[in-house]
């Protein structure tokens, strides 16, 4: 398979807004997104065209970050499911994976940059930022979003297929999924 800029086919209409923007209610649309965002070129047509890290970012990167960013995304999901996590709860504290480019061994004397996901959850809104050692790119979701558990399983599928060294959804969100967790009457 090869990688590209937008696998899943990510649109925008002409009077809509991408979810660095607006808080989308579309699960399909935010990941198919959150993929896109991992792909530092501007065009498409080079993952390293607007990059001035210490090497080159190559697509093995942009692989990595998509499962990065898909891996927070079943990690969060699963949580609010399992109410581990909780509407209003800030910033979650977690062991984030980050892509280090540019340490000594491969560049002496140049900056190492480290690009990765993290989460907040407000009261109204999920942010998934994409932290790239800079001002970062914030991402904003729905809670409502994640209520299909099916789909939700369905659209981390589909996503999963994107990345070539881990294209399973996690066991226990499949698992988390299945569980709807109905309140049961005193």
């Amino acid at each position: 398979m090869t990688t590209t800029q937008n696998p899943m086919g990510f649109t925008c209409a002409p009077n809509a807004a991408t979810p660095n923007y607006v808080s989308y209610g579309d699960l399909r649309s935010f990941v198919a997104y959150g993929l896109t965002t991992c792909w530092l070129g501007s065009t498409g047509k080079d993952v390293n065209e607007d990059c001035h890290f210490a090497r080159p970012v190559t697509t093995d990167d942009v692989d990595e970050l998509r499962g990065y960013f898909l891996d927070v995304m079943e990690t969060l999901i699963g949580g609010l499911w399992k109410g581990d996590f909780e509407k209003g709860q800030g910033e979650i504290e977690g062991d984030y994976q980050t892509l280090i480019i540019g340490n000594s061994d491969e560049n002496p004397g140049e900056e190492e940059v480290s690009l990765g996901w993290r989460v907040r959850l407000d009261n109204d809104t999920i942010m998934v930022e994409f932290a790239d050692g800079g001002d970062g790119v914030a991402l904003w979701l729905d809670y409502k979003a994640i209520d299909d558990r099916a789909n939700v399983v369905k659209v981390m599928t589909e996503a999963r297929q994107y990345v070539p060294h881990d294209p399973k959804v996690w066991d226990k969100l499949i698992e988390e999924a299945a569980n709807l967790n109905l309140p049961t009457e005193a």
